[in-house]
């Protein structure tokens, strides 16, 4: 999987992960993002999973496609707040500054 760049001039593209017990399909998910972001080779990506409340597998294996890929970032929410919290990110803190795009 990829690193994220140095690239300054390179626009982040933040893509939030909303999570429930997405162990069966967590391997599609990510491979689907990494040609997303292939195709858009001009952008710096990072994807944010926000796990909320998984009782199956998701968590192990987010951290581990985290360990293999730097643009994969990780939030394990403490309960489930329901998607509409997780999506949003008013949950937890921002993994990650958002970089001013520069022109």
């Amino acid at each position: 999987m990829a690193e994220l760049r140095d690239d300054k001039a390179a626009p982040l593209v933040s893509v939030v992960v909303p999570c429930l017990n997405e162990e069966e399909v967590l391997a599609e998910t990510l491979n689907q993002l990494d040609r997303m972001s292939r195709l858009a080779a001009d952008c710096d990506f990072e994807f944010i999973f926000v796990d909320d409340g998984s009782t199956d597998a998701t968590i192990p294996l987010l951290r581990h496609a985290a360990e293999r890929d730097a643009r994969v970032r990780v939030i394990c929410l403490a309960r489930n707040f329901g998607q509409q919290i997780a999506a949003s990110g008013r949950a937890g803190p921002r993994p990650r500054r958002h970089r001013p795009e520069t022109r």
